[in-house]
């Protein structure tokens, strides 16, 4: 299946691969399949079809999403900037050391 993902900022990209990827936020483990798109990040971003699957509820003000799964409630926040700036030293201390 081709599916056409609309950007703000780039345009329109097609979609011809997908993939499932297994995470670990904390306690909380899922599975999702992803569109795969050429694109500048390093992070897992969830959108609305993980949303609707998880029955997830987005705080808006805290910026987190709560969840229940296995009986279990799951709170997943954002990193802070400073989070996202250290996460980002250390991948690429980590690219470095690889070349």
């Amino acid at each position: 299946m081709i599916n056409l993902i609309s950007f703000d900022e780039c345009g329109e990209v097609m979609v011809t691969k997908h993939v499932l990827i297994s995470f670990l936020i904390g306690k909380y483990k899922d599975e999702v399949l992803c569109d795969v798109v050429p694109m500048l990040a390093s992070h897992l971003l969830l959108r609305r079809p993980w949303h609707f699957d998880r029955k997830a509820k987005h705080d808006k003000i805290k910026n987190r999403y709560s969840l229940e799964m296995d009986g279990r409630i799951y709170i997943l926040a954002s990193l802070s900037p400073r989070q996202v700036y250290e996460d980002q030293m250390k991948l690429k201390k980590k690219s470095e050391l690889k070349w």
